[in-house]
């Protein structure tokens, strides 16, 4: 799981990717914004992202005396904002449906909170390093690589 905070660094707020990489702990810069009333909402929406994303493939479905993986369909929502859609609807259990619900809003909100951003340039920069990996790491680490590592 990643952990996601912010950080005052040279006049700008820095949101860090925290995780625990194959060699320790590991905290990556994502993003700097020049203003925290900016940075916080995004980094309340990643933490959200990253726990609701987690926590299915972190617990086993034991109903009716079988011990079983949860489903992962929620997982291609972080990558493929088509299949946000699918969060929607399902019957597998009432406690996953409701994790996907959640996952729903959470990126609902990020994409909010990344719409306010009035610095292409760290919009950009965010975005580019979603798509490298950055964001997320640990979260996606374990679920096939979040968003292109």
């Amino acid at each position: 799981m990643t952990v996601y905070s912010q950080h005052a660094n040279r006049g700008k707020n820095q949101i860090l990717a925290t995780y625990q990489g194959p060699d320790g702990v590991v905290s990556k810069t994502v993003t700097s914004l020049g203003d925290s009333r900016l940075t916080v909402p995004i980094v309340d929406a990643l933490n959200r992202i990253s726990a609701f994303a987690t926590v299915p493939v972190s617990v086993h479905d034991c109903r009716e005396q079988r011990v079983d993986y949860y489903p992962r369909k929620h997982l291609a929502a972080l990558t493929d904002a088509t299949a946000r859609a699918d969060l929607l609807c399902g019957a597998h259990s009432l406690w996953y449906e409701y994790v996907c619900l959640r996952l729903h809003q959470a990126l609902a909100d990020l994409d909010n909170a990344l719409l306010i951003v009035p610095d292409t340039v760290s919009r950009a920069s965010f975005r580019t390093g979603a798509r490298r990996g950055r964001v997320g790491c640990g979260t996606r680490r374990f679920l096939g690589d979040f968003l292109g590592t």
